[in-house]
């Protein structure tokens, strides 16, 4: 991540970090803590200014056993899978996204 931003803030522009989804707010909060410290770094050490931001992907209201099938065709880690507040959000839903 640090390589690519470098060579986009050397360009002067602005650099935006897209996620497709996270399924898991611990490993996300933690990886944005890092990812942001990271590119403030590469900013002061490029002397720039340019704006840096994130986009971040979120399932919508799906069950776990169909997010753990979305995880296993993109190779996501079943680590990175567990009961989170998704799940906690479908308690006792009753209709589902497609």
């Amino acid at each position: 991540l640090v390589d690519k931003a470098r060579l986009v803030l050397q360009a002067g522009l602005q650099v935006v970090v897209a996620t497709q989804f996270c399924f898991n707010p611990r490993h996300l909060l933690r990886w944005l803590r890092d990812a942001t410290g990271a590119l403030e770094e590469l900013q002061k050490e490029l002397g720039v200014a340019h704006r840096v931001s994130f986009r971040i992907g979120v399932p919508g209201p799906t069950r776990l056993r169909k997010l753990r099938r979305i995880a296993d065709i993109c190779q996501v880690p079943r680590d990175f899978l567990h009961p989170s507040m998704f799940d906690m959000a479908l308690q006792g839903a009753t209709r589902v996204s497609p």
